[in-house]
C-alpha cells in the first residue's frame, strides 16, 4: 500500500468507519512519509470517499439501470425457481460444520 500512496495528491478513504483500518492507513501513510528525504511525498490530502460515492448512488445512467434491472430479474427467476422446487413437509437440512 505504501507503494500506492506514495506521490499522490490525496487519498480516497473512509475515515472512522473501522478503527483498526485507521491504524492500518495512518501506518502506511507514516511509512510514506518517511521517505521525504528520497523525494517521496504522501498524500496531503485525506478525502471522505463516501462523499464522492453517495453522489454517484444519485444519478444512474442507461446502462446501469439497465445492469439493474438484468440482476433484478435474476434474483427474481432464482426465486420464482426455488419455491417451485420446495413441498409441503420437506425437512430443511442443516448445515453440520
Amino acid at each position: 500500500m505504501p507503494g500506492l500512496l506514495a506521490n499522490r495528491p490525496a487519498l480516497y478513504y473512509a475515515p472512522g468507519a473501522d478503527a483498526g483500518w485507521d491504524t492500518r492507513v495512518m501506518g502506511w501513510l507514516n511509512q510514506v512519509r518517511s521517505q521525504a528525504r528520497a523525494g517521496i511525498t504522501a498524500p496531503a490530502d485525506i478525502r471522505d470517499v463516501r462523499v464522492a460515492l453517495d453522489e454517484m448512488r444519485l444519478i444512474k445512467d442507461d446502462g446501469e439501470i439497465a445492469l439493474m434491472r438484468r440482476a433484478a430479474a435474476i434474483s427474481a427467476d432464482a426465486h420464482q425457481r426455488a419455491m417451485r422446487a420446495t413441498r409441503p413437509g420437506t425437512q430443511r437440512i442443516r448445515n453440520r460444520s
